[in-house]
């Protein structure tokens, strides 16, 4: 994911945006925004804070010795992103009909009565967010 985030950046147009030397999971942009990818540890969330966070597969976070993260992920993502408002793009394929993936699925999606949609094919008229039904 972190690749696809920076690749953009190692093109001649936007080369110049990138402040200093980029290192394996970070760089800075002469705007002063930094991109940057964390490990699925909920501790390695802890402190920061961001504008945007994605979640890459959410549905398979889990422990090295085999418990789920889900739920502590989001915990953590949730609290970097509520001083400024952010926004949380959930990526993952399914894996299972319990935990925190499954819960925002049955939630949102799967409620017709929710404000909430995620659309993966349709274009959101100009001005709408998203990750908003419009």
């Amino acid at each position: 994911m972190f690749s696809y985030a920076k690749a953009p950046f190692t093109r001649p147009l936007l080369k110049a945006a990138v402040v200093g030397k980029p290192k394996k999971d970070a760089f800075r942009l002469s705007n002063g925004l930094v991109l940057a990818c964390y490990p699925c540890r909920p501790e390695a969330l802890r402190g920061p804070r961001a504008r945007v966070a994605i979640c890459d597969e959410f549905g398979f976070f889990t422990s090295s010795d085999g418990h789920p993260t889900d739920q502590e992920m989001l915990r953590a993502v949730r609290y970097t992103l509520q001083n400024t408002k952010g926004r949380l793009p959930i990526l993952s394929s399914p894996a299972s009909q319990y935990g925190a993936l499954w819960k925002l699925y049955s939630d949102w999606w799967a409620n017709e009565k929710a404000a909430t949609l995620i659309r993966a094919t349709k274009k959101c008229p100009e001005g709408a967010s998203p990750c908003r039904d419009a």
